[in-house]
């Protein structure tokens, strides 16, 4: 009888450019939340389309045209109707926040492991740079809350 045996690699973590690190995947995160913002909003504009409410299927048009060239959505972009439109935009522009909040998060629980590993070994200079990154990290996602 053949066992196969999984061998995990442990890639160390490069806590030294973790702010780097959790700004890449937030925006990554985001960039899939974009994605999903214009895929409902496709499906808005068909389904006013096939209820035969032109003003809705073309305010939801545009609001595509608009994203598709600026790939932001903000609260100058709200529009006044159809309500439909309005909360999906409003869901989407609050979205962001609980994104980067989870995944600096996730970086600072690393960092302050490795901070303390680093600490024990005795290795000052390194934890030192463990606690640079998570006070910047801090500083620049979690910055309205009380740490």
């Amino acid at each position: 009888m053949t066992q196969i045996v999984e061998k995990v690699v442990l890639v160390p973590f490069d806590y030294a450019n973790a702010l780097n690190n959790c700004g890449h995947e937030i925006e990554t995160a985001l960039v899939g939340l974009g994605k999903k913002y214009a895929a409902e909003l496709e499906s808005m504009q068909l389904a006013f389309q096939k209820a035969g409410k032109l003003e809705h299927a073309l305010t939801v048009k545009n609001e595509i045209r608009r994203f598709d060239f600026e790939k932001r959505l903000a609260d100058n972009h709200l529009v006044p109707g159809p309500q439909e439109l309005k909360n999906l935009q409003r869901k989407y522009i609050t979205a962001p926040q609980p994104i980067r909040e989870d995944v600096a998060r996730t970086y600072l629980r690393r960092l302050e492991a490795a901070r303390n590993e680093l600490t024990v070994a005795g290795k000052l200079e390194e934890a030192t740079v463990a606690q640079k990154q998570i006070d910047a990290i801090s500083q620049k996602y979690l910055a309205h809350e009380q740490l």
